[in-house]
C-alpha cells in the first residue's frame, strides 16, 4: 500500500457460541474488493467482570449478530 491510498475494512462474523464471537476483518486498497491487502481475525469472550467466567450472549445481541452475518 502507498500512501495516499484510501482503504476499506470489512468485517466478516466467523463464528457465534454461547459466550463468543468470532470476528475476521479483510482490508482493502481503493476499491479493489477481489483480494484483500491483509486479513486477521479476533475472538471476543464476553466474561462476568465479577465472576471472570464467561457470560451467555443475550438473545436480542445474538439475534442482531446472526443479521449482520448473512
Amino acid at each position: 500500500m502507498l500512501y495516499p491510498n484510501q482503504i476499506n475494512v470489512g468485517l466478516y462474523i466467523r463464528k457465534i457460541g454461547n459466550s463468543s464471537v468470532d470476528y475476521q476483518v479483510g482490508i482493502f486498497q481503493n476499491k479493489e474488493f477481489e483480494k484483500a491487502s491483509a486479513v486477521g481475525g479476533f475472538t471476543h469472550v464476553f466474561v462476568d467482570r465479577i465472576t471472570n467466567r464467561p457470560n451467555l450472549l443475550d438473545y436480542l445481541f445474538k439475534e442482531k449478530l446472526l443479521k449482520i452475518s448473512n
